[in-house]
């Protein structure tokens, strides 16, 4: 059989939905899709598997009306996702009873073995069954869609060749008394107290408007003759079953109706039955439900590779350090303080990343709040004071981003875009543009990831790729920053951070190693076990260690989560050939370079690379030139975009270039990464 799933890429979103194969192989069902990926196979419950055979899409339709706050498109999709999630309970018969079309008395069945249906035969003229279910008793939550329904009954007794056997919703409360019919049951007895009958719902003192009972057009119909088990399911019964969930007072039960030919008797197991595997069952399985949740963020072009956007808005207020000096926690509330050099107004940052315009008041971080930033900006304030160097960062559209959930599948994905927020037909680029949406989110765990376009890098935070290990250092380790970073503390420049079980470093090239706590001398060089290599980023910025964010994002139904946002810088490529003793000792100390040194061992010449960025450049990373090596041999360095296709660097004129290596920042240029990976011999 073949089902349409949309595997997450709602409507209005990325308008992609492909076809799933399933496969059955005897309790197993295996999934295909078209796009030649590898199967799946897991176990159906077993409620489950029939209704994969017979399941219709009216079976399976969503009410709009049940999901407040989702459109009719996006009610489509979820109709797309939601077979795999479905619940499916089993019940019994809460009560049962055969109504017997006779002339001299009224007759019932209420504890009988049997509910009995069929035409004329001895003294009654017709017989028919009555059946109900307690909907309410399977505590199916309020407002859960019903996609399947099987009423299963066993045909135990039957005369006069094949009858088609109907059930009818009955449109009327009726009873259950102690009539107890003799033999085979075929003719009833006198009823008791409250039991139904072929006149009355409840002898004798409610009576149905219509004699033989009160019940609707067919629910469900099945052909019967031989002894054994019948299902009743379809578009019908899924009908009834959601109408008693949603009304429990309308419930009750169906009507079971022959073809009633004469002489044409079928009797089927009652829930007094002595066997219970015999006794009436219904089968139901539905979706429970959940108000859908959003995930939004915004992409930015990070021109400095810093991982924190700087607005138009708080760079015009051109903010320093008030006599060069935050004025760190001056009100309690581990706030910063600065001075617009723009309007002389005061303005202070708060841990949760608002910037604040300063009321005036006396002792209170009261104010209008002027930019909500990034939380991560809070450990490094200095970002936020003006220059004239810098420019706004800007939104960008077209960037792809994905949604992953706990096993690792991709349920969703969109593109960054203009988005009318505030309705009024204009888009405002601060506001509006370089926005990313996932809508109609079911509670779950996920993460948000980017595809990220040839040409470009993604910066350090707590959405890039390197932040889940970030996040499992932090919390494994318990790292806290001591009072400060005790920087070069060891002479390597490093950078320090306290764990619950000792003493942590990472250095310049983003090494990070456990302090083996022996003293530092001339004669003994710091050092430590190597443990990770969150790179240079983390070296800048240590609060994405010991303050990191989980990239998991927990999200709950009707949640907005907003703001995972995501920058990219577009770094040039430097590289060049070098004798291994004019590699930066910053560098050459690396593990990871050492073991490309292992790995090319004995030609002593390398080729090494690092990603720089132009601070200088509105566009950076986009220019092409060569440049003189900076430790005077004759090789020539290459400068350009995207990744080189070869080693054989024609000779070309030396530009102005002049780029030390030894530290991170050059001026006009910042390092923000090494690619260990391409050291290579020549």
């Amino acid at each position: 059989m073949h089902v349409a799933f949309c595997l997450g890429q709602c409507p209005g979103v990325l308008e992609v939905e492909c076809e799933l194969v399933i496969e059955k192989t005897l309790n197993q069902w295996t999934i295909f899709q078209d796009m030649n990926l590898a199967a799946r196979s897991f176990l159906m419950p077993s409620g489950m598997k029939n209704m994969w055979g017979r399941l219709s899409a009216t079976d399976r339709r969503r009410r709009q009306n049940r999901r407040s706050g989702v459109s009719g498109a996006a009610v489509e999709c979820l109709e797309n996702r939601s077979l795999l999630s479905a619940v499916v309970v089993e019940l019994t018969a809460s009560q049962d009873n055969t109504i017997y079309n006779v002339h001299t008395a009224d007759q019932a069945n209420g504890q009988g073995q049997f509910i009995v249906t069929g035409g004329s035969q001895g003294t009654a003229a017709a017989r028919r069954g009555l059946v109900a279910f307690d909907v309410d008793s399977a505590e199916i939550p309020d407002g859960s869609t019903i996609l399947d329904v099987v009423l299963t009954m066993n045909l135990v007794y039957s005369t006069g060749g094949a009858a088609t056997i109907g059930v009818h919703q009955v449109l009327k409360n009726w009873g259950e008394g102690f009539s107890d019919a003799s033999g085979n049951e075929i003719e009833g007895t006198t009823a008791g107290a409250m039991d139904a009958t072929w006149l009355f719902s409840r002898y004798d003192g409610i009576a149905w408007a219509n004699s033989g009972g009160d019940f609707g057009g067919v629910s469900a119909s099945v052909s019967a003759r031989t002894l054994g088990a019948y299902e009743w399911s379809g578009d019908g019964l899924v009908d009834d079953v959601q109408g008693w969930l949603d009304n429990p007072f309308s419930n009750f039960g169906w009507l079971v109706k022959s073809s009633e030919l004469a002489g044409n008797i079928k009797s089927f197991s009652s829930r007094n039955s002595a066997n219970v595997a015999l006794q009436p069952k219904l089968e139901i399985t539905y979706e429970e439900p959940f108000v859908p949740a959003i995930v939004e963020g915004r992409k930015w072009h990070d021109k400095n590779a810093n991982g924190l956007r700087e607005s138009a808005a708080t760079l015009g207020l051109n903010l320093q350090f008030p006599g060069d000096s935050s004025r760190y926690n001056s009100y309690g509330g581990k706030e910063y303080w600065y001075q617009s050099a723009t309007n002389k107004r005061w303005y202070f940052l708060t841990p949760d990343g608002n910037l604040t315009q300063w009321s005036g008041k006396a002792k209170s971080l009261t104010g209008k709040v002027v930019d909500r930033l990034d939380s991560q900006v809070w450990y490094s304030p200095e970002t936020l004071l003006g220059s004239t160097d810098k420019s706004a960062e800007p939104w960008m559209n077209g960037f792809v981003f994905q949604m992953v959930d706990a096993s690792g599948k991709v349920v969703d994905a969109v593109a960054s875009r203009d988005i009318d927020r505030n309705g009024d037909g204009v888009i405002q680029e601060e506001s509006e543009r370089g926005w990313y949406q996932f809508i109609d989110v079911k509670p779950g765990n996920y993460t948000v990831r980017e595809v990220v376009p040839d040409g470009w890098v993604q910066s350090a935070s707590f959405t890039s790729p390197g932040a889940a290990e970030a996040y499992r250092l932090d919390t494994s380790l318990g790292l806290t920053l001591s009072g400060t970073d005790r920087e070069d503390f060891g002479g390597l420049d490093e950078r320090w951070l306290k764990g619950t079980s000792g003493w942590y470093y990472i250095t310049p090239v983003g090494d990070f190693y456990r302090w083996n706590g022996k003293a530092v001398t001339d004669k003994a060089l710091l050092s430590g076990t190597w443990i990770a290599a969150p790179g240079i980023s983390y070296y800048r910025d240590i609060s994405l260690l010991h303050a990191a964010k989980n990239p998991v994002l927990t999200v709950s139904a009707g949640q907005v989560l907003s703001r995972v946002d995501f920058g990219n810088y577009r770094p040039v490529t430097i590289f060049g050939t070098n004798r291994l003793s004019d590699i930066p000792a910053w560098i050459r100390n690396s593990p990871r370079f050492v073991k490309t040194l292992v790995e090319n061992k004995p030609d002593p010449t390398y080729v090494w690379e690092v990603l720089v960025i132009d601070t200088k450049t509105a566009d950076a990373g986009t220019v092409n030139y060569g440049g003189q090596d900076p430790y005077g041999s004759d090789s020539v360095w290459s400068r350009k975009t995207g990744r080189p296709t070869g080693y054989g660097t024609p000779k070309v004129k030396a530009s102005s270039l002049k780029l030390n290596l030894s530290a991170l920042d050059q001026g006009a240029y910042r390092i923000v990464d090494v690619l260990f990976s391409e050291f290579r011999m020549v």
